[in-house]
């Protein structure tokens, strides 16, 4: 088997792994990327950018966010997670123990090949952070961020995604009151 690929380090891969495995998080995102079509990793990084001082991306940052992202989201990971999709109830003749250990190796690859799209998302976005922020106003940053995403991909959030786009808010910004993510999310919903 090949040695594991060397990612280069970057603060857009520390802050959204442990977001992803926020409680409530990785389910969020999921639904969101079924519901809507979002890329996860742009959701993550209309978060990142937000939570981490570096503002909001308006238009022209979602849309280079979401041009950066496209050809590899497509071509690569959205194919990956096709595939092992179309695995996962087995498919005869195959053997399902051999299918299923098969499609375990995909998803390692397919969370490989993710974190290479925000590492390059990462690169491509990046900007100086401010400091001393309230947690406040990295919320708003947030869900400014997520609103204009939302926006540039003509997906409309409605009470069914509120859980989901609060979750993400407070966990983005854990220093900010939840009644703060509350309103947030509410007033992305349409």
């Amino acid at each position: 088997m090949a040695d594991k690929t060397e990612f280069p380090s970057h603060p857009f891969w520390d802050f959204a792994l442990p977001l992803h495995e926020t409680k409530g998080v990785g389910e969020a995102v999921i639904a969101m990327q079924d519901r809507h079509g979002v890329n996860v990793n742009c959701l993550l990084l209309s978060c990142w950018i937000g939570a981490s001082g570096r503002g909001r991306l308006g238009e022209e940052g979602v849309k280079q966010a979401i041009e950066a992202a496209r050809i590899w989201n497509k071509e690569v990971v959205q194919a990956l997670r096709g595939v092992r999709r179309v695995m996962r109830p087995g498919i005869p003749p195959i053997d399902k123990a051999l299918s299923d250990g098969l499609r375990r190796r995909i998803l390692e690859v397919e969370i490989d090949c993710e974190r290479a799209e925000i590492v390059m998302l990462g690169q491509a976005l990046d900007r100086a952070a401010k400091e001393g922020l309230h947690a406040d106003a990295l919320a708003e940053d947030v869900a400014a961020n997520l609103k204009d995403y939302f926006r540039a991909l003509g997906a409309k959030p409605d009470s069914d995604d509120l859980a989901y786009i609060e979750s993400l808010i407070s966990a983005a910004v854990p220093g900010s009151a939840k009644t703060k993510g509350e309103a947030l999310a509410k007033a992305l919903i349409v």
